[in-house]
């Protein structure tokens, strides 16, 4: 089924945090300073490479900091419904919390044969270290390119994030149904540095330095790690939700 894209709407209160995947919200100070190492971006092809000169990586730093100060964009890929997430923001739960909450909303559009087959294989395969890794949790991308490297396909494609699907794809009736289930979106978020956990060094200044070095070198390597936060979303944090259709992932 072909969805209508919408685009994003933003707030107006948005503009006070920046958007690293957008080499306009680099201050123009920075700019001038980039321009001289302009043929070392377009020969290096990694951020981390680029980061061991002491004058770029002095670069990488304040360009961290002053994403620490004014906050950032995140993405959030997903397939739910829009209005929900207008009224109620992004919500914190557990594994199992998201689980019972599906099966009450959602378990008349199964047969009851297929929930049991969805139960046992929720009890039998998410182990507890999986459940680890996502309880609790609100993932996101600092850009938009897992929809051109296809990272964000799952998520898009099947509703409830990895939490209900990961192993239900195996199941081609249960998985059509959730693939009818809602429709793809971006949901663009504000968020503050400090409720976010990742893992690299200097996250935000060289997410927002790999933007600069894709304007000028297109072979460069995209520096778009994962990041997650432990806190709710509230609406007022919703920059925008951009509604996708089913031929734009």
């Amino acid at each position: 089924m072909k969805m209508k894209s919408s685009v994003f709407l933003d707030k107006p209160e948005s503009s006070s945090c920046v958007d690293l995947s957008c080499i306009e919200s680099i201050p123009e100070r920075i700019l001038s300073r980039l321009k001289e190492y302009k043929k070392l971006f377009k020969r290096e092809e990694f951020i981390d490479n680029l980061s061991e000169v002491p004058e770029i990586l002095e670069i990488v730093e304040e360009l961290n900091d002053l994403a620490d100060k004014k906050g950032i964009v995140g993405y959030h890929f997903t397939r739910n419904f829009k209005t929900s997430i207008e009224r109620n923001g992004l919500i914190v739960k557990t594994c199992e919390e998201r689980r019972e909450d599906f099966v009450k909303e959602y378990n008349t559009l199964f047969t009851p044969q297929q929930m049991n087959r969805i139960i046992d294989i929720w009890n039998s395969d998410f182990v507890e270290g999986q459940n680890k890794v996502r309880d609790t949790r609100i993932w996101f991308n600092l850009t938009r390119n897992g929809l051109n490297n296809r990272g964000a396909e799952l998520l898009l494609s099947h509703f409830g994030g990895e939490v209900i699907y990961f192993h239900l794809m195996g199941d081609a009736e249960i998985k059509a149904i959730l693939m009818s289930i809602g429709e793809p979106m971006i949901v663009k978020c504000s968020l503050e540095t400090k409720s976010l956990k990742t893992f690299p060094l200097f996250p935000w200044g060289k997410v927002w330095l790999s933007t600069y070095q894709r304007s000028i070198n297109h072979r460069a390597n995209f520096n778009d790690p994962d990041v997650y936060t432990g806190s709710s979303i509230k609406p007022e944090n919703i920059i925008g939700i951009e509604v996708l259709s089913d031929n734009e992932f």
